[in-house]
């Protein structure tokens, strides 16, 4: 369970994540390229520009339900869509974000985090931050995650625009 609330709520920084790209085919100098429906898939520690398997989950849709997804808005609001039980019961949580060049800045659970964009197509979405943003989130979900990993690694978030 503890993992489970890590990863939804590291996956909620998606739609509030982002900075410098190395890829943004197809979206340079497009400043609405982040609009609409973003739906996350991974959430990965980054160490030294590897990811770290013991580290890397899937995100955890509720089978037989819609997909959980981040819808941003052209007015720089965020909800982040969530489907949970058997009944596929949808909560939804609103945030405001912006974005400057490659960062994406957002407030999540209290928190701002910035990331940077590291790859931006059509229909991938990859965002990279210092883990020592989550280091609040993460102690709580998580201790098992040994701070010197927090220290030195990245979270590297993947979405697919749906």
């Amino acid at each position: 369970m503890k993992k489970y609330f890590l990863i939804v709520s590291l996956l909620s920084v998606v739609g509030f994540t982002s900075c410098s790209s190395d890829d943004n085919s197809g979206n340079q100098g497009q400043p609405n390229a982040l609009i609409g429906k973003w739906v996350p898939e991974k959430a990965s520690a980054v160490v030294f520009g590897q990811e770290i398997p013991d580290y890397t989950y899937q995100y955890p849709h509720t089978a037989g339900c819609t997909k959980d997804y981040i819808q941003l808005s052209e007015n720089n609001i965020s909800n982040l869509h969530r489907f949970e039980g058997t009944a596929c019961a949808e909560t939804t949580s609103e945030h405001p974000w912006s974005r400057s060049g490659n960062m994406l800045t957002l407030n999540v659970l209290g928190q701002q985090i910035t990331g940077e964009i590291k790859t931006e197509t059509n229909n991938i979405l990859v965002l990279e931050s210092s883990a020592s943003e989550y280091a609040d989130i993460i102690a709580q979900i998580a201790p098992e995650i040994p701070a010197a990993l927090l220290s030195t690694a990245k979270i590297r978030l993947t979405l697919n625009k749906n």
